[in-house]
């Protein structure tokens, strides 16, 4: 057709997020985020969000439409006149800037479509917020009967869902793709928004669902806020046939401990989905004796060893669920600290010293260096630890291999530089780690190691081979004492100290690991990664340090810096904004009711990111505490920025 583009199958979008096609019909689904507008007015409708179905190619509305076809006026922009509305069924483009058809298609209106306000249609769509998102059509299969996929009662049905509302639930369609009802996703089970039954899943914002090919819901879970949310997810949701297992809360202590041990166990908090009651019986793994009955119990165990206490629960539908808690008799971990440094700033360039102290209780000092490990992390946050090397520290990966220096065998730097870009690497170190080997990197063989699983190496070589020289957040060292050296940035260092003992005094009980922490502080730390931050949100920032501050500050709220060396601070400096209303900034020695060691009036500077700096003297005397800054402004709201937070010592350069 003269005067539009052949790759253009749907037009009239407004802002399409979270599409699917139909694998059987080929129909296209969408969500469209519509516009905010809350009340019908003299241009036209309210907003709508919509889900939107495209059999073939279309026109489906937007700008001239909205939801169910809902009609805008037509405007002279110039004037402010507002005209007639515009007609579905002839829809005319005649934007002086047109380079296309003046005649369009005929309107479509949405398959289904929400206001803020609850729906007159489809009042179970709840109120609120919205943002529209188009999931898959679920197509049965009878072998979902035996893999636990979704059951033929959702056949021919789209899963939809609202982002920012949120909610999830089903569009029935019937044998022509057409909307038959609206009905809800797994009430009980699965729960949007924070509001849920005792043992549901909490979804806090779906965000992209697909199924798989043995019927099982695959769906992701964007968390609670804007960002990188620690309760982001991805589920993966099965079918349960017949009576529903109960959801188990297993609680055995102590989980270690000298023979005779004394056990509590319980099974309070556990529930029947289906609202019968439960009976639970508790069994000694391997031996499988009995050890009796009850949502608690209490049990001696005498022998020396590793075992398993199970706990199998039962409930009146016929529902079972079974549960393990590993127990080690005769036993205790290792106590671990740091006997130096002290509370130190990590000052650029600098040399520190380090010292570990362990004792264990069954066998004293004897052997536990060489089980000992100190893991040095650089960098500022609470980054998790990458599974491969928590796993790693938990083998004798460390007793031959050291991050960036040969030992008994190369580096794991080295291995990662030599194996980088080859393809198959992981799979041929895998199965190297696994069976042992020698004449790579020298006539020392490497012995086998069949007690892992391939997984589990798998998982270690994806941290070995990420290595590159000079760029590893994290060594990892071995023995009680060493040396770390300060990067030139002042970056945080910290130090992980790990020591596992021999498994008791009969060296047969189980090994356990004891642990101790230190961290060597820059003194300029960037606001957001204060230890506790109570209020304030991490905001992007072009100019701030890091490229991130704490802002949407109101009056009360708080951050607090962690075990600070106060004996080494003369002054602590902060670098604030503000284009609302100002305040001022209390330093207070330990948490938010602290004593207060000085104020920093905090004036409107008129940008949020016009920056400005400040002293709070430090007297003498003080020793290692938590620092915290309380923000104050009585009733206000919108108060200031802060960009980061300087711990100033005698050599520091005064006020700028």
């Amino acid at each position: 057709t003269p005067r539009t583009r052949p790759e253009i199958f749907v037009m009239g979008n407004r802002n399409p997020w979270r599409m699917s096609v139909d694998p059987v019909t080929g129909y296209v689904y969408w969500g469209e985020v519509g516009p905010d507008a809350n009340n019908d007015g003299p241009r036209g409708s309210r907003g709508y969000d919509e889900i939107n179905q495209a059999r073939k190619a279309g026109n489906f509305g937007w700008p001239y439409f909205v939801g169910p076809n809902a009609p805008y006026a037509k405007v002279d922009f110039a004037t402010g006149k507002v005209g007639a509305k515009h007609d579905p069924a002839k829809p005319l483009n005649e934007a002086p800037g047109n380079p296309g058809i003046r005649e369009l298609p005929p309107a479509q209106g949405a398959f289904i479509w929400w206001p803020y306000a609850k729906s007159d249609k489809w009042p179970e769509l709840g109120s609120g917020g919205r943002t529209a998102c188009a999931g898959p059509v679920f197509r049965w299969k009878p072998e979902f009967e035996q893999t636990g996929g979704f059951p033929r009662h959702f056949d021919n049905c789209l899963l939809f869902w609202d982002w920012q509302r949120p909610f999830i639930k089903w569009a029935r369609l019937d044998g022509d793709s057409n909307l038959v009802g609206i009905e809800a996703f797994a009430d009980g089970a699965v729960a949007c928004g924070g509001k849920a039954a005792p043992g549901a899943v909490v979804v806090r914002r779906p965000s992209y669902a697909f199924f798989g090919p043995d019927g099982h819901l695959f769906l992701m879970d964007y968390g609670a806020t804007w960002g990188a949310n620690k309760d982001s997810a991805i589920y993966r949701i099965s079918y349960v046939r017949g009576a529903l297992p109960p959801t188990l809360a297993m609680a055995v202590t102590p989980a270690h401990g000298k023979a005779p041990l004394e056990l509590a166990m319980s099974a309070a908090g556990s529930r029947d989905p289906e609202g019968g009651k439960l009976s639970h019986t508790w069994r000694l793994l391997p031996e499988g004796r009995k050890l009796g009955e009850g949502e608690s119990l209490q049990a001696r165990l005498d022998k020396p060893g590793v075992v398993e206490v199970e706990l199998t629960t039962r409930s009146e539908a016929g529902g079972e669920a079974r549960q393990l808690a590993q127990v080690v008799v005769g036993n205790t971990p290792p106590e671990v600290r740091f006997a130096k440094p002290g509370a130190v700033f990590a000052e650029p360039g600098a040399k520190v010293a380090y010292e570990v102290v362990a004792r264990d209780a069954e066998e004293g000092k004897a052997g536990l260096a060489a089980r000992a490990t100190v893991t040095v992390r650089i960098g500022s946050g609470e980054e998790t630890e990458a599974p491969g090397l928590a796993l790693m520290r938990q083998t004798t990966c460390f007793n031959c291999h050291a991050t960036d220096a040969p030992l008994v065998g190369p580096s794991f730097t080295a291995v990662a530089e030599r194996y980088r870009g080859q393809k198959g690497a992981a799979d041929k170190l895998v199965e190297k780690v696994r069976k042992g080997g020698a004449g790579v990197w020298g006539q020392v063989p490497m012995l086998a190691h069949p007690q892992h699983t391939d997984d589990e190496v798998a998982l270690m070589m994806r941290w070995v081979l990420a290595l590159e020289p000079g760029k590893s957040g994290t060594r990892v060292n071995r023995g009680l004492a060493g040396e770390v050296t300060v990067p030139a940035d002042g970056s945080a260092v910290t130090l992980l100290a790990s020591v596992t003992d021999g498994g008791g005094a009969a060296g047969a009980q189980g090994a356990l690991t004891g642990a101790a922490t230190l961290r060597l502080r820059p003194r300029q730390v960037e606001a957001e990664a204060a230890e506790v931050v109570d209020g304030p949100k991490a905001l992007d920032g072009k100019s701030a340090g890091g490229g991130k501050f704490l802002g949407a500050v109101n009056h009360g709220h708080m951050a607090t810096f962690r075990e600070v060396p106060l004996g080494d601070v003369k002054g602590i400096r902060l670098r604030t904004a503000s284009a609302g209303a100002g305040g001022k900034i209390e330093v207070r020695l330990g948490g938010k009711d602290g004593k207060v060691l000085g104020t920093l009036p905090v004036p409107v500077t008129g940008g949020w990111e016009k920056w400005q700096e400040g002293v709070v003297e430090v007297p003498a005397g003080l020793g290692v505490s938590d620092v915290t800054v309380v923000f104050v402004n009585p009733g206000k709201g919108g108060l200031m920025n802060l960009d980061w937070v300087r711990f100033e010592g005698q050599a520091q350069p005064g006020p700028k």
